[in-house]
């Protein structure tokens, strides 16, 4: 059942509107402003200004949540928009003609003949110009030619809303004695930085304001705003009010304790451990700091193959579906910079009998990855990490079904594997310091194959609780991959006759603390697919770079 509407907001009239209970309000509320020299703990003012003053609470939380919803009830009729055509009042037009010179009528003639709408604003411009053709008592006459409906706002009040959180607010537990003076020292010196402690007063603004948005979403129809008209699906269609994700593991207290939250992870270790990492690790002692040497040696290069096939100590095979791997000259002087080679990977999911005709008509462009075929980067902010995956409201940045894309002047029907997403600290969530990010696998194979998921990892298993899907990462080490087991997409090719489509890339360069001039790198991309047998079919290598001599 819905929630009931909220009782104490029962103003539904014009905002810009003073009621009898508007009135009431503003005896009632003031007390609880700001009086000098009142004691921390018997001021009201904390709250009070955050919602009902300039505070940014009311106008940016409060206010810009509600405007999603009208001040109509759902059961009632929402009357449709008024026409906002202008009434043309003829007799103030004569008016208006008869108070113009012949030399007026001479410079308006397209207006005398055709006094519409439009040149009135034409004239407008020439007024605001300084070219004025007219006197002030004859602009006055013009203006009152056509008369414009009265705009009619059907937003649910935010001036109510407001009020309702405050009082709401003091009713969940907040008194100026238990929380006054601590919320006075915490919120002093703080400024507007994101990743900060917030007030106990916070605390219950943001209860109350939560409590007020769940029950005008049952009790209230979505507003029509720039001509939408959409029902209301749930809080992802809102996406400023998502300010945490409830989905997101737990933290340990201790990491902010020491470090303010920055370096903690979200995630537990994986259940896989891996025989080798990062994938085809590189000796640095035989470059000595060479950047030529490094260039020169294509040996040691990373390959399709030797990137994409891993095995774990338990004697398990797995494939990568999407990787970044980063590998820095340890000796190197200031630690990150010196040689460096960066890899990737990325995949998508096609069917078998289009994968070499889609790779024939790939573009070869460096800068072409997958966030520019399907136009998405990733969830960030509009989803929760636990709603990746399953069925619910709509999101862009979905990828539940295979979709036509055009490449080459022909359309084809792909899928990426993976979907990313991070949940942004400081921004959205002021309790971590840096972003929750991790990789998942599509909503396409999530709803396809029926998976689990587990915070390990993260990961997602099978019925038997085995993994099948795991994010890869180790302590110290900026390389992540996301996996697959070789037994569950050997199957899983072979059951829905697709075909896995692989852009590998990697570069080699040294990292200077000279920016300037012209200095030597390698750059390589291939383009392979991988049959349901997973045996992978190689394009030609585009090699590039400068300095390779």
């Amino acid at each position: 059942m819905p929630a009931a509407a909220p009782k104490p907001v029962t103003v539904i009239h014009d905002p810009g509107n003073y009621s009898a209970e508007s009135l009431v309000w503003d005896a009632r509320l003031a007390k609880y402003g700001w009086n000098k020299d009142q004691p921390d703990d018997e001021s009201y003012s904390s709250i009070y200004f955050s919602l009902l003053s300039l505070g940014d609470f009311g106008r940016y939380v409060v206010e810009s949540g509600l405007h999603h919803f009208s001040r109509y009830r759902t059961g009632s009729e929402y009357p449709e928009p008024l026409d906002k055509k202008p009434r043309f009042i003829r007799a103030r037009w004569k008016k208006f003609v008869a108070s113009l010179s012949d030399d007026q009528k001479h410079a308006l003639e397209t207006l005398v003949r055709d006094p519409g709408p439009e040149r009135m604003i034409q004239l407008s411009i020439l007024q605001y110009r300084g070219d004025d053709l007219l006197t002030d008592e004859q602009y006055k006459l013009l203006d009152s030619v056509y008369v414009y409906p009265k705009a009619v706002n059907d937003e649910y009040p935010a001036k109510d809303a407001r009020r309702w959180v405050f009082r709401r607010a003091l009713s969940l537990g907040w008194t100026p004695k238990l929380f006054g003076v601590q919320d006075r020292s915490i919120g002093r010196g703080r400024g507007r930085e994101g990743h900060k402690a917030e007030r106990w007063g916070k605390k219950y603004q943001w209860m109350a304001y939560h409590e007020l948005l769940a029950r005008v979403a049952d009790n209230y129809h979505p507003s029509r705003r720039f001509d939408e008209n959409q029902p209301y699906e749930g809080l992802h269609q809102i996406t400023g009010e998502r300010e945490i994700d409830p989905s997101l593991p737990p933290i340990d207290f201790r990491a902010f304790n020491e470090n303010g939250g920055i370096g903690a992870t979200a995630w537990q270790p994986p259940l896989i451990q891996l025989e080798e990492w990062p994938p085809t690790p590189l000796d640095f002692n035989q470059y000595r700091g060479d950047i030529r040497r490094f260039l020169a040696d294509m040996d040691s290069e990373p390959t399709v193959a030797g990137s994409m096939f891993r095995r774990d100590r338990g004697g398990n095979d797995w494939v990568v579906l999407e990787s970044v791997i980063k590998q820095v000259d340890p000796q190197a002087r200031k630690g990150w910079r010196g040689l460096r080679e960066q890899a990737a990977v990325d995949t998508l999911l096609i069917a078998a009998d289009a994968a070499e005709e889609f790779l024939t008509d790939l573009p070869d462009d460096p800068h072409h990855q997958i966030p520019d075929l399907f136009d998405s980067h990733g969830h960030t902010g509009c989803c929760y990490v636990g709603e990746v995956g399953r069925v619910g409201g709509s999101c862009c940045h979905r990828h539940d079904q295979l979709r036509p894309i055009e490449v080459g002047n022909k359309t084809f029907r792909l899928v990426p594997t993976v979907e990313q997403y991070s949940w942004e600290g400081s921004v959205l969530d002021c309790s971590i310091g840096e972003t929750a990010s991790t990789v998942l696998p599509s909503t396409f194979i999530q709803q396809t194959a029926g998976l689990t998921f587990d915070m390990r990892g993260p990961s997602w298993l099978n019925a038997a609780g085995h993994p099948i899907f795991t994010y890869y990462e180790e302590e110290g080490n900026d390389s992540h991959a996301f996996l697959v087991s070789a037994c569950f997409l050997r199957n899983f090719l072979t059951e829905h006759k697709l075909a896995l489509i692989v852009l590998h890339w990697f570069d080699r360069m040294e990292l200077k603390e000279d920016h300037s001039g012209p200095h030597p790198y390698a750059e390589s991309r291939i383009h392979a697919r991988m049959s349901a047998d997973l045996k992978i079919f190689e394009d030609t290598p585009r090699r590039s770079g400068r300095g390779l001599g």
